[in-house]
């Protein structure tokens, strides 16, 4: 028993000598030796040509990253209005060059007609896909985000999945969600809060 208690008292005086810092590891090459605590974010990573095998390096790309989270924070209605405008919380500056998929929610209410259209713009150069409708029918294929696709339904509170690709070009700018009512008319059309943007960044 005092041979163990030796023993864990020598590793311990052993480990206080080469372990210094928060964080720091105790790796081994011909003798034991301190891997010092990497930098905020980095993973630890296997490496044969380092001289502890080892090291602090960049997580690795999975399949992407949340990039922005935007929330429609109250209730907007137009009226009389068909004219496509930008919301002014609905949108993101996505990084130039980059790959994105977007998810949206969109509630809406339009009366007792079918009148809510929406668009997008997106800088020069990028291209957009788009699947979208509401969830209870089949959704419609788009290729761009400057031709506006209609509501198809109208009366109560209405549920839409909008589902976007985004291939950015060298040109910087914002992506914008777009809306106004499909026919100018003196009923409201109102674009409930609780509407989101989610967007993902491909690494």
């Amino acid at each position: 028993m005092p041979k163990i208690g030796y023993f864990f008292g020598s590793l311990m005086k052993t480990l206080k000598g080469i372990l210094t810092t928060k964080g720091d590891i105790l790796t081994f090459n011909t003798q034991e030796a301190r891997l010092a605590v990497g930098a905020n974010d980095t993973v630890l990573t296997a490496d044969s040509t380092e001289d502890l095998g080892i090291k602090w390096a960049a997580a690795g790309g999975g399949g992407g990253k949340t990039f922005a989270v935007k929330f429609k924070t109250s209730n907007e209605t137009i009226n009389n209005d068909s004219t496509l405008s930008d919301d002014a919380e609905l949108l993101f500056t996505p990084t130039i060059n980059k790959l994105y998929q977007i998810l949206m929610f969109v509630y809406t209410n339009s009366g007792t007609t079918a009148d809510f259209k929406q668009a997008f713009t997106i800088p020069t150069g990028a291209t957009i896909q788009i699947n979208a409708g509401d969830f209870q029918v089949t959704p419609q294929n788009l290729m761009d985000g400057e031709t506006p696709f209609p509501d198809v339904s109208s009366g109560l509170d209405q549920n839409k999945a909008i589902l976007i690709r985004l291939v950015m070009s060298s040109t910087a700018g914002n992506c914008v969600y777009q809306w106004a009512q499909n026919v100018s008319d003196a009923e409201d059309t109102t674009l409930l809060e609780g509407s989101v943007m989610i967007v993902w960044e491909e690494q």
